[in-house]
């Protein structure tokens, strides 16, 4: 079932990038501007990408709740478990807000700085916490495969922002459509989070 789930959602994944792929390539940047920007808008589907990639960053902070409230808090063992989970759903949800409410923009009105300061901090961040913690296992385990797809993603994704032409070909559908395939593989990697730490939880 599980696995039948994951192939209908990279299906519903490869479709919607090819729809919003050819709504740009035939009808240009300034119509696909409005299913790829932010949320408030006129036009049915305005901003469809920032409400689906809010929703997949809500969930993965979800599934790591979920890890939380079922941990055994008073075991030591587990203190830095703790600390690598409680920091993703800060994180995941942190970028949701952002997602949804431009806080990115607001940081770089209001104190003057690059609006890419946030997604650096947060990247910065994670890297600490998951050396920290000991999240970057060897051999790598299935979850670890779409963490990093879904970092490299991002990484790609912010490049293009950061060095892209504004008026480039193609640019806008492939910066969003990266973002969005980077948050459902983060989103693949806390729901396989989740039912590694069950079967751990089980097998104990």
């Amino acid at each position: 079932m599980i696995k039948f789930g994951k192939r209908l959602l990279f299906a519903c994944l490869i479709l919607y990038s090819c729809l919003i792929l050819f709504i740009e390539y035939t009808q240009g940047q300034s119509v696909v501007r409005n299913y790829v920007s932010d949320i408030e808008g006129k036009l049915p589907f305005y901003g469809v990408n920032t409400t689906l990639s809010t929703i997949f960053l809500v969930l993965t902070a979800y599934n790591f709740g979920l890890v939380f409230f079922k941990m055994d808090l008073k075991a030591k063992s587990q203190r830095r478990m703790a600390l690598f989970v409680l920091t993703q759903i800060f994180v995941f949800l942190l970028l949701a807000f952002d997602d949804r409410f431009r806080l990115h923009e607001s940081i770089r009105t209001y104190l003057d700085v690059s609006d890419s300061l946030l997604h650096v901090l947060i990247a910065l961040l994670e890297m600490v916490v998951f050396i920290y913690c000991k999240q970057i296992n060897w051999p790598l385990a299935k979850r670890d495969y779409y963490l990093i797809t879904g970092g490299f993603l991002f990484v790609v994704m912010f490049m293009i922002d950061r060095y892209g032409s504004s008026t480039g070909f193609m640019r806008l559908s492939f910066e969003d459509i990266t973002k969005f395939w980077s948050v459902v593989f983060l989103f693949l990697y806390s729901f396989q989070f989740l039912k590694s730490f069950e079967k751990r939880s089980i097998d104990m």
